[in-house]
C-alpha cells in the first residue's frame, strides 16, 4: 500500500491552533485562581417591575407625607406668628385709643363734671349757655349731645312755660330755624326739657333755643320721651341732684326736613343719668316712634351708647369708677328703690 504523503500545515494554520490553546490556558488558569480565592461574582436579584414601583411609591408616600407636615407646621407658625403681631397690634391700638382718650378729655371747666370729653375738632361747636351745654353739629343741624346739673330746686320753680321758640344766636355756623319744622309731621322736641328749668324765666326761655331741638314724632315726644323726663324729675326730688347728658344719635343717610337748613330726622335718642353721690349710672337707648315697653326695659349699658355715639361720658369720674358704673345696667337702684326704715 502506498504511504499518503503527510500534509503540512500551512503557517497561518499553526498559529491560530498555538493562540486557542493560550487561551484556553490562560481562562483555565484565571478559573483555578477564583476557586482558590473564594471570590465570586455576585448573584444580582432578578428584577422584579411589580416590586420596584410599590418601593418607589412608599418611599415617594413618605417622603411627600414628610414634606407636607412640615409645610403645615411652617404655616402653622406662620399663622401663629401673624397671630402674635396681629394681637400686639392690637393691644397698642387699644393702649393708643385709651391714650387718645384720656388727651382728649378737655371738661369745659372743674364746675362742669356733667360734660363728655369735648374732642378737639369740636371744641369750636361747643356752646355753653348759663343753665346748659350743649355741642352743635352743623352737618345735621342740631345738638349731638345737652348736659346739665339737675336739682330738687330747678324742677320746683315757679317759671312757666315760655314756647318762644327761635335760632341760637350763639351758635356759630347758624342753628336751625322754627320754619325748618313747619309743616313737616315733627314736634320741636326738646332735648333739654323746659320741665327741668323751672328755676326763673330766664332758665326756662333758655331750653327754647333752636339748637336745643330735635325732630321728634309727637307719640314719642308725648308718649315714651315724656315719661322718661318725668322719671328723672321723680329721681332728683329724692336725690337732690343729677348729672344728666341727652342728645339724639347721629349717623349718615337720615331723612331731613326743612328746605333751607336740612335738619336730620333721628332714628334714636340716648339719655345718660349720674347720680354724684350714691354714685350710680343709668343709660337709655330709644327709639324715635311709639313705644309701649316699660322704661326699665329700655336700660342699656353707657358703654352701649358711648359705642353708638362716639362720645366719653362723665370723663371727669376717676377711670376705675367710671369703668365699673358704664359697664353694667341696674335699673334696680333707680326704679325700684327701697323706701327708708321707720325709727
Amino acid at each position: 500500500m502506498a504511504r499518503q504523503p503527510q500534509r503540512k500545515t500551512s503557517t497561518t494554520a499553526r498559529r491560530a491552533t498555538k493562540t486557542t490553546a493560550k487561551k484556553k490556558t490562560y481562562a483555565s488558569r484565571t478559573r483555578a485562581k477564583r476557586s482558590k480565592s473564594g471570590w465570586k461574582l455576585p448573584k444580582l436579584p432578578k428584577f422584579n417591575l411589580q416590586r420596584l414601583f410599590l418601593a418607589v411609591i412608599s418611599i415617594g408616600g413618605f417622603t411627600g407625607a414628610s414634606w407636607f407636615s412640615g409645610c403645615e407646621k411652617a404655616l402653622e407658625a406662620k399663622d401663629n406668628s401673624k397671630q402674635v403681631v396681629q394681637d400686639k397690634s392690637n393691644r397698642d391700638n387699644d393702649n393708643e385709643d385709651r391714650s387718645n382718650k384720656k388727651n382728649d378729655r378737655n371738661v369745659v371747666d372743674d364746675d362742669s363734671p356733667e360734660l363728655p370729653a369735648i374732642r378737639s375738632k369740636d371744641r369750636n361747636n361747643v356752646v355753653k349757655h348759663k343753665y346748659y351745654t350743649l355741642l352743635y353739629n352743623e352737618k345735621h343741624e342740631q345738638a349731638e349731645w345737652v348736659a346739665y346739673q339737675l336739682t330738687k330746686r330747678s324742677i320746683t320753680g315757679k317759671a312757666e312755660r315760655a314756647n318762644d321758640f327761635r335760632p341760637d344766636p350763639d351758635v356759630a355756623t347758624g342753628s336751625a330755624t322754627p320754619d325748618d319744622y313747619r309743616n313737616s309731621g315733627y314736634d320741636r322736641g326738646h332735648l333739654a326739657p323746659a320741665g327741668d328749668f323751672k328755676l326763673s324765666q330766664e332758665s326756662m326761655s333758655e331750653t327754647f333755643f333752636m339748637s336745643n331741638m330735635s325732630p321728634q314724632l309727637h307719640v314719642f315726644n308725648a308718649g315714651i320721651w315724656e315719661q322718661l323726663e318725668s322719671k328723672v324729675r321723680e329721681w332728683t326730688k329724692k336725690r337732690e341732684k343729677v348729672y344728666v347728658v341727652t342728645g339724639p344719635i347721629l349717623q349718615d343717610g337720615l331723612p331731613t326736613i326743612g328746605n333751607k337748613n336740612k335738619v336730620s330726622v333721628p332714628k334714636e335718642y340716648y339719655k345718660v343719668v349720674y347720680d354724684p353721690e350714691a354714685k350710680q349710672m343709668i343709660g337709655f337707648i330709644i327709639a324715635n316712634r311709639q313705644s309701649f315697653k316699660q322704661l326699665p326695659a329700655l336700660a342699656v349699658k353707657v358703654d352701649e351708647i358711648e359705642k353708638r355715639t362716639g362720645h366719653d361720658f362723665f370723663p371727669a369720674l376717676p377711670d376705675d369708677l367710671e369703668d365699673k358704673l358704664e359697664s353694667q345696667v341696674v335699673p334696680t337702684d333707680w326704679f325700684f328703690e327701697k323706701k327708708p326704715k321707720k325709727k
